[in-house]
């Protein structure tokens, strides 16, 4: 029988590394995310049987650094989250959007969030373009498959699942299956915020109707989440809506966003895009 050696990685390689990942995905890992950091990185040192050095170097390669971001950007999100947004989209958004419009789920983990969008669209038949976008590769694909599990669900939402309905089967395991013809009518890329890189394209300054970038900027420091808002603000047409989580957005002050003004409507906050930026 073959043992592997399980090898424990020193503090000072971790902040090392967790510095490597800051750098290039804007990703800041505390708390349990830097747990996770950790044992993926012991984990995965003892199955190649390599040391800090090795490793190190071995990061140059771009699957590698990949499968480390995958494995620390596994976000929890669920259909129809801060059911108050799908709200403001169902009554004031939705109704109002021209043919063609672009809504973008910036941070769309596995999906739940964009197919929410997806059923809003075809709700007021809207015919506009969803796209979703995210950092974790494996997140899409399990968004591609279009299968989830009852955590997918919560109270919160509970509003609009009956819309999921329409697109959607129940398994004998049951799990939730989509459609995978109305899985396919959302354009799906992987999309790095901070370096803007990934296969996602031809999203131009003042071309996107909505964007909701909810509960990523947790991941970063305040300058790397003003930047980003900011750069989202620019994709953003005259009079487009961003939308943040409730939490993050409350640690925004208006004059850190440039080319917008925060906006409340029943408690949901938005920046809007103004006219001139």
């Amino acid at each position: 029988m073959e043992f592997v050696v399980y090898m424990q990685i020193d503090n000072s390689f971790l902040e090392k590394i967790a510095q490597r990942v800051k750098t290039i995905s804007g990703l800041c890992l505390f708390g349990a995310h830097k747990d996770i950091l950790r044992h993926y990185l012991e984990d995965r040192l003892s199955k190649m049987n390599m040391n800090e050095m090795e490793f190190w170097n071995f990061l140059d390669n771009e699957q590698e650094m990949r499968s480390l971001i995958n494995s620390i950007t596994i976000g929890e999100t669920y259909f129809f989250r801060e059911e108050k947004h799908f709200d403001f989209l169902d009554t004031k958004v939705f109704p109002k959007l021209k043919p063609n419009s672009l809504v973008w789920s910036a941070a769309c983990a596995t999906g739940e969030e964009a197919i929410s969008l997806a059923v809003l669209n075809c709700k007021h038949g809207s015919k506009a373009k969803i796209i979703a976008s995210d950092i974790n590769t494996n997140s899409l694909a399990k968004f591609e498959k279009g299968i989830y599990r009852p955590r997918s669900f919560r109270q919160d939402g509970i509003k609009f699942k009956k819309e999921l309905d329409n697109f959607s089967s129940i398994n004998h395991d049951s799990s939730t299956v989509f459609d995978k013809n109305f899985i396919s009518t959302i354009h799906k890329a992987d999309f790095n915020l901070i370096k803007r890189c990934g296969s996602l394209k031809n999203i131009t300054d003042g071309s996107v109707s909505v964007i909701l970038a909810r509960n990523v900027l947790i991941y970063f420091d305040h300058d790397t989440q003003r930047e980003v808002v900011n750069f989202l603000i620019k994709k953003l047409e005259a009079g487009g809506i961003l939308l943040l989580s409730t939490t993050e957005i409350s640690h925004f002050q208006d004059f850190e966003v440039q080319g917008a003004e925060k906006l409340n409507f029943n408690n949901v906050f938005y920046f809007q895009k103004t006219e001139v930026c």
